[in-house]
């Protein structure tokens, strides 16, 4: 009884899972959805208007008298009007309509080479009367073929039901109004309808495909790192200065809504710690691809410590794409990890810039490179780290992405626990275990956190808000999930990213 309880709230999981993907998908696909269903909708109106042809009809009302004899009066013989006169009309009208003899009185009096029409004749009840009707998809030659039938058709017919009269009762006009209206519309909406649901079918496949990460168990399978825990999704409002618009713990607006969830993180990182050599304080931070967030985690994470009484240095070894400063709103001119691999003595206490208010520091720079594997792989950058190493208490290092750059795999030899960062519901599983194997061999990889979790009913941290920087431009250039386009900066291999310093 109780493995039938567990199997059901598995499924109903799956199913507010797939529900879920379904509406984060859609809300990123809609407009797709959108696109498919005027598509359609359009297609089909014009093909609609492509093939209708209006067609009209003109018709008359014809009464008939014919001379055949009754075979039950003798005496009397009287023409008499009865049905069966009609029925032999209207039977064998189609013979004479397409015989050789009446086309060709109909091609004379129309003056045309073919009959631009259909011809018919309608018996009324138990009555001699008829009507006779032509359509066309001209209202004139409807009416003119109409007249010439009228006019010769007697001259035809006697040569196959005898001598025959039409009595005109209703004058023929040349008609105004097409027999069926343009449909066009009804069909582009109907079409529209079904492509909005073709849309909404393949934005439930991809949702059914979708194999990212949502919860701490996703990765079980694929690898054997543990999860360290999870932040918050928390939207604040930038600002151009300071740290008040920040996704910061520093930022008093957030109050616990950040600091609990990473001090949650520092809390099993510092466990970590006392289970390895004394002295081992640098922590390397890393993703898989750029946009996860965590550029945003190293900072949380550093200043977390700070404020804890640490003393600890945040370094910006991103080369590539150096955006601490940018991110915490320094703009002084300062060096870096690349500055200081060019002096011939390198100081990094000389270098590192003061977090005002904490006793955080940084050390980063304002130059780029599109090839800093040579310096990173080298003696003297492992020197430097080693000297920024002794002038802390912890040494936080924010790396390039683990998954599409060996730069992470280079700074892990430096570093004495990796912190892997997930973004929830970001990039394929198996693409994040590529990217955790490509560091597990180092044997450091203390865990990974999920970033990004949104608000949920019953979930630990219940914070509606957006973190971190999304999955905007990040300096690589475009990437997609398969991680096999990426660019690298500048093929002249540096650019500055301030000029105040010549100024």
């Amino acid at each position: 009884m109780m493995e039938e309880r567990t199997n059901d709230d598995v499924q109903k999981l799956d199913l507010h899972r797939l529900l879920q993907n379904f509406s984060r998908t859609l809300r990123k696909t809609w407009w797709c959805v959108v696109l498919l269903a005027v598509c359609l909708g359009c297609l089909q109106y014009y093909r609609a208007w492509k093939s209708y042809r209006p067609m009209y009809t003109a018709s008359a009302s014809l009464a008939l008298k014919s001379s055949m004899v009754s075979t039950t009066d003798l005496v009397d013989t009287t023409q008499y009007y009865n049905s069966q006169a009609v029925e032999q009309v209207v039977s064998s009208f189609p013979y004479i309509i397409s015989s050789e003899a009446m086309q060709e009185r109909l091609r004379l009096a129309l003056n045309a080479n073919w009959v631009n029409g259909s011809i018919q004749a309608t018996g009324v009840g138990d009555t001699n009367l008829f009507v006779l009707s032509v359509t066309s998809s001209s209202p004139q030659d409807a009416y003119d073929i109409l007249l010439a039938v009228m006019d010769n058709y007697p001259q035809v017919a006697s040569y196959v039901i005898g001598d025959t009269q039409l009595f005109l009762i209703e004058e023929p006009v040349v008609p105004t109004i097409p027999n069926q209206t343009f449909q066009g519309t009804g069909t582009a909406i109907k079409w529209g309808i079904l492509g909005a649901l073709l849309g909404l079918g393949l934005t439930m496949l991809l949702a059914l495909c979708r194999k990212t990460v949502q919860g701490k168990d996703d990765l079980k399978n694929l690898t054997a790192v543990p999860c360290l825990g999870t932040l918050p999704f928390i939207r604040v409002k930038r600002r151009s200065k300071g740290t008040d618009g920040k996704v910061s713990v520093l930022n008093e607006r957030l109050g616990d809504q950040l600091s609990a969830p990473v001090n949650g993180i520092q809390v099993q990182l510092l466990r970590r710690f006392r289970d390895t050599e004394e002295g081992a304080r640098v922590i390397l931070v890393t993703s898989t691809v750029p946009g996860e967030g965590k550029t945003t985690v190293s900072f949380n994470l550093a200043a977390s410590l700070a404020q804890s009484g640490k003393e600890v240095i945040l370094v910006d070894a991103d080369l590539r794409h150096q955006v601490i400063k940018e991110r915490i709103g320094i703009t002084t001119p300062s060096a870096g990890l690349l500055e200081l691999s060019r002096a011939p003595m390198p100081d990094v206490s000389r270098v590192l810039i003061p977090v005002e208010g904490t006793s955080l520091r940084l050390l980063a720079g304002d130059n780029r490179i599109a090839s800093p594997m040579s310096i990173l792989d080298s003696a003297k950058m492992r020197g430097i780290l080693r000297q920024t190493r002794s002038l802390g208490d912890y040494v936080i290092i924010d790396a390039p992405p683990a998954g599409i750059l060996a730069d992470a795999s280079v700074l892990c030899r430096s570093a004495d626990q990796v912190l892997y960062v997930v973004r929830y519901d970001g990039i394929p599983q198996s693409q994040i275990a590529e990217g955790l194997h490509s560091l597990s061999g180092r044997g450091k990889l203390a865990g990974y956190v999920i970033n990004g979790v949104p608000h949920s009913k019953g979930s630990g941290y219940g914070y509606g808000y957006g973190y971190g920087y999304g999955y905007g431009r990040y300096g690589y250039g475009k990437y997609g999930y398969g991680g096999k386009r990426y660019g690298y900066g500048s093929a002249s291999g540096e650019k500055s990213r301030t000029k105040k310093s010549k100024s």
